[in-house]
Order: C-alpha cells, then structure tokens, then sequence
C-alpha cells in the first residue's frame, strides 16, 4: 500500500496494530495458541501436499536447492506437524503471519492473514466453534457483513458431476475465483453443460449479489483485484452509491462510477460525520 504522508502511514500502522491485538485476544480467550510457520518451504515437497497452488505464482529462491517464500499457511503449519503427530491429539491454533504470490504484472506481493486450524477434532461441535469465533471477530468491527462458508467436497464434487478434463476444470476454477458470473455462463454453454448444473455453478454468487442488492452503499478498498472492480459496477447498475478508498489507476474510466474517491481514512472519517448528520 502506497501512503500521502508519513501521517497517513504512521496512523495506519497504529490502527492495523491495535485490530491485530484484538483479534488475537479472541483467539486466546479461546484457549487458542498462536503457531510462527517457516517463511521457507521446500519447493517439491510443497509442491507434492499442495498442488492447488500454481507453480508460476510462487516465489523461487535458487541455491543449493530450490525454496519458495511460504505460498500458503496452512500446508506449511501440516507438513510441520505430521511428523509428529500422536493418536488422539486434539490442537486449536491461530496464525497471524504473510504468505507470498508472484504475479506476471503485479510482481511479487506479500498478503497478511488471520486463520486457525482446529485440529484432530471432526464433531459438528468443533466446526460451529469456528464459525462462532468469525462471527465474534466481525461484529467487533461492524454489524454489517457477509460470513461465507465453504468446503472444498463441495466445489469438488461439482466439478466430478461435470466431468470436466484438467485444463478446462482449472479454466473454470479460475473463473469461479474471479466470480466472473457471465464469463462462467458462456463457458460452461460452449461445453455443454446440463442446465441443472449450470443453474447450481451460477447459484454460488447468488449470496454475493443479494447482500449487493440488500446494501445501501458500497465501499472498495483500493488496491482491488478484478472481482472487486466488477462487484463495484454491479452495485453502480444497482443504483447503490459507490465510494473507493486509496490509490487508483486516473486513466481508468471506471471510476467515474464512484461518488467520492478519499486518499486516506483520515478523509472518509470526515466524510462518514457529515454523512452521518
């Protein structure tokens, strides 16, 4: 993130801070022990747990083997614990820690997250603590928000039924990771997809476009990816009023579509108290 000032950067620095410490507070009021993963993976014995993860947007590090900087927490936290793992062992941890993705135009980015694994556990009683813990962590910050639920049996299932060959199963992941609903339609109509299954693909936005149609405004962080930027015209088609913070592209049209674009929170919070009144 780019910042206008010292001030700017200083105060954001402040305020991630103290949102980091409340979180982590809820983690060990939950009886929760944060977990430092290696910053340093093995780059075929990441490759070999976790194929998901494309080899072109890791970042490589040549030596006298080759290492990738962390791509993923996760992995990183069960390859180091399988090894010693004992029956009956029961683990709850959190992470706050940067995972690293190479992108052919962007470059390399570091990407901040917040997770806990919840392990040696399968009861129904262990997942709706995690889904009890979300939802205490975002109404600490806000009363409006959309708490998605995934499971990859589910999304995997799906791409079983439509019996799809690799390089067209990873073209539609990759569409479904943009949430490109109509790019998704055209695609799976080339391939002939049975209309009842193309229904149940295009229904997994279905809860993004209502909390868009439910909403009063929209907000977008900048810097976005393209999702975000296609959510945000969405919402303009909507009649919702637009606002962006942060730096933007001046060329780029699309953002006529937002009412106020503030360079910083400073701005937004004067703009939030008249527009509160």
């Amino acid at each position: 993130m780019k910042y206008l000032s010292i001030e700017n950067e200083l105060n954001y620095s402040k305020r991630r801070y103290e949102f980091t410490k409340e979180i982590e507070s809820i983690f060990v009021q939950n009886n929760y022990v944060q977990i430092k993963p290696s910053i340093f993976e093995d780059y075929d014995n990441f490759k070999a747990m976790n194929s998901r993860i494309p080899t072109k947007s890791m970042v490589k590090i040549a030596g006298d083997r080759i290492l990738v900087l962390r791509p993923d927490i996760t992995t990183s936290i069960i390859k180091s614990l399988i090894p010693r793992w004992e029956d009956d062992l029961v683990l709850k941890l959190f992470y706050h820690s940067t995972v690293y993705k190479n992108d052919a135009k962007e470059g390399i980015s570091e990407i901040r997250q917040f997770g806990c694994e919840y392990l040696g556990e399968k009861s129904m009683e262990a997942d709706r603590e995690i889904v009890n813990l979300s939802l205490d962590i975002l109404q600490k910050f806000g009363e409006k928000f959309i708490l998605e639920i995934g499971n990859s049996n589910y999304i995997n299932g799906l791409l079983k039924e439509l019996n799809l060959n690799e390089h067209e199963e990873n073209r539609l992941k990759s569409l479904i990771l943009r949430k490109n609903k109509i790019e998704i339609k055209s695609y799976l109509n080339k391939l002939k997809v049975d209309d009842k299954l193309l229904d149940i693909v295009l229904n997994l936005f279905h809860n993004d476009l209502e909390g868009e149609k439910n909403s009063s405004n929209l907000l977008l962080v900048l810097p976005a990816g393209k999702a975000a930027h296609i959510e945000s015209g969405i919402a303009y088609g909507l009649g919702k009023k637009c606002y962006a913070i942060g730096e933007y592209e001046a060329t780029d049209t699309l953002y006529n579509i937002f009412e106020e674009i503030f360079s910083n929170e400073k701005e937004l919070e004067e703009f939030l108290k008249k527009y509160n009144k």
